[in-house]
């Protein structure tokens, strides 16, 4: 299980920003081959997050019940 530190969040509209465009732009942090991005060639949006920080943290149970996804652990 990791912690992170988001840095930057980057949205794009696929249909008025080119997938090429943002391959060339963040083609040495994205870290994807060709083959990935010709999977993603039809979708309609992209989304980007520049992780500042990891911390590995030790697993550990959470007694929850209902499909929630997301948990606030104070």
């Amino acid at each position: 299980m990791l912690l992170t530190s988001l840095l930057k969040k980057l949205f794009f509209d696929l249909q008025n920003y080119s997938i090429d465009v943002i391959k060339n732009k963040y083609n040495k942090e994205l870290c994807v081959d060709d083959a990935f991005l010709e999977k993603k060639k039809n979708s309609h949006y992209a989304t980007l997050i520049k992780i500042d920080k990891l911390v590995k943290l030790k697993p550990f149970s959470i007694n929850k019940k209902g499909m929630q996804t997301w948990l606030i652990l104070n």
